[in-house]
Parts: C-alpha cells; structure tokens; sequence
C-alpha cells in the first residue's frame, strides 16, 4: 500500500492536469483499502485487476459508432463480460455522450462461441496478421494493415469492386 500510495504521490508532483490530479487525489490509503477488500470477496461487479478487455471494448465501440449510431457487438465468451459490467460500461458511454442509458453507443454485445462463428474467426486472423505482418514486411512503427474506412490494400492499391 506505502508503495502505491508513493507512486501515486510521484504521479501527482509531475502535474499531469487537473482532472488526472483529481483522480489521484481520490486514491486515499481508505479508498485503496475498499476496494482491495471488494477485490478479495470476488466483487464481481469490480473487473480483476488489469483487465484491458473493458476499456478496450469501450475505445471500440466509441470507434465503430463514431459516436452517432449504435453498435451491437459480437465477441467470443469472456468471464470479464458480465451483464453488471456491461450495463455500468453502457451508462458510462451514455453519460460521455450526454444521452440516457437508452441512448447508449453500446447497443448490446452478443456472445458466441468462437469455434463456431465464423465472425469470430475471421475477427481473429485478422486480429494476428495485423500483429505480425508489419514486422516481417518492415521494420520501421507498426502500420494498420486495414482500415474500416479504407478501400485499399495495405500497398494502396485500390481494390476492386
């Protein structure tokens, strides 16, 4: 906890901004203390620790919907992905948006499994060729492959029709 409570204390000395020193400021050696006691008990409605998969299904769904439409997800099954979490997760993107929970980005999300959608598995290899091909055609920063506004190939040319 001394530890924490030092690095958060570091994070604060370097003036990250008013919101971000707001935030830190509401880690109290209390509030730590809460929480890690919610994460003892199994508090599901607290995602384990270091979990990216939320925030990553967050900057996701703010990506697809380009904040003006709704987007229903499919995703394989996930622990993490409880109704609890993505009701809290749907509040939270309707409350940034300034609309009701109705109004939410997040539609809903579907779970399948991804033996057996093709959705899936397609989501997937695209997922891995986009985190290898760049390092096997060049060396330089990784470069998206695909982009889900794009009409052309990753060497730019158009594909057709």
């Amino acid at each position: 906890m001394d530890r924490f409570l030092q690095a958060r204390d570091a994070l604060i000395r370097h003036g990250l901004g008013v919101r971000a020193e707001a935030i830190l400021h509401g880690l109290s050696r209390t509030r730590v203390r809460i929480i890690l006691a919610r994460l003892n008990d199994d508090d599901r409605a607290i995602p384990p620790p270091l979990e990216p998969l939320l925030p990553a299904l967050a900057e996701t769904v703010l990506f697809w919907s380009g904040r003006r439409r709704r987007v229903l997800v499919i995703h394989d099954e996930q622990s993490a992905l409880t109704a609890d979490r993505l009701r809290r997760l749907q509040q939270i993107l309707a409350d940034g948006a300034g609309l009701s929970p109705s109004g939410s980005p997040l539609a809903g999300l579907v779970m399948v499994d991804s033996r057996d959608d093709p959705r899936v598995q397609v989501a997937d290899l695209l997922a891995g060729l986009a985190r290898r091909l760049p390092g096997i055609v060049d060396d330089g920063p990784l470069q998206p492959l695909i982009s889900p506004t794009s009409l052309r190939d990753p060497i730019g040319e158009a594909l057709p029709a």
